[in-house]
């Protein structure tokens, strides 16, 4: 018994992860990450290659207008 609770007391041992599975764990989605989990053999999880078109977002602004007694809304964007 005694030495049963000394076991499951006892911590287990420090695990060190390599530079390159902990970018490819922790890192941001980018084709560096990429290539940190091709280096350190860990299966890629999603879309990782950095080729993602994102396209490109505007600013848009809700305008509100009064039109024949009626507030109407009009998205202004640019």
């Amino acid at each position: 018994m005694d030495a049963f609770a000394s076991a499951s007391l006892t911590p287990p041992p420090p695990s060190k992860m390599s530079e390159d599975a902990a970018m490819c764990r922790y890192g941001q989605a980018s084709k560096q990450r990429g290539e940190a989990c091709d280096r350190a053999g860990i299966k890629k999880k999603g879309i990782e290659d950095g080729k993602v078109d994102r396209g490109n977002f505007e600013k848009c602004k809700e305008n509100w207008e009064m039109k024949g007694g009626k507030w109407e809304s009009q998205w202004i964007c640019g």
